[in-house]
């Protein structure tokens, strides 16, 4: 029993340090992308998104949403788009989420 007992005490021991060995050292450099190559990808997927918020003209209601804000107030927003006061639109709650996401973005 004893002998069995540290036989597995010595295995589990092993097997843990060779994980704490294989954690320590560092990756191999060869499988990481070098600097320009990642900078290339951030900016594919950068003209990517650009794109496709063109396509979808979400910059462009985004800044209406920031122009109206402007012009009516936070108040003037709260007093036409708040679901309080648009029971009947089923997208009234959604609608001034967007708003208030919106509002927040601007204050910063």
């Amino acid at each position: 029993m004893f002998m069995l007992s540290s036989i597995h005490f010595f295995n589990t021991n092993v097997g843990y340090r060779l994980k704490e060995e294989t954690m320590n050292r560092p990756e191999d450099d060869s499988t990481q992308l070098p600097v320009r190559d990642i900078l290339r990808n951030f900016n594919r997927i950068r003209e990517k998104l650009l794109e496709i918020n063109a396509k979808k003209g979400y910059t462009v209601s985004f800044r209406a949403m920031r122009e109206e804000i402007d012009s009516l107030g936070w108040n003037g927003i709260l007093a036409k788009y708040h679901p309080d006061i648009n029971v009947d639109d089923p997208a009234a709650f959604a609608l001034f989420e967007l708003y208030r996401f919106v509002y927040s973005t601007m204050k910063k």
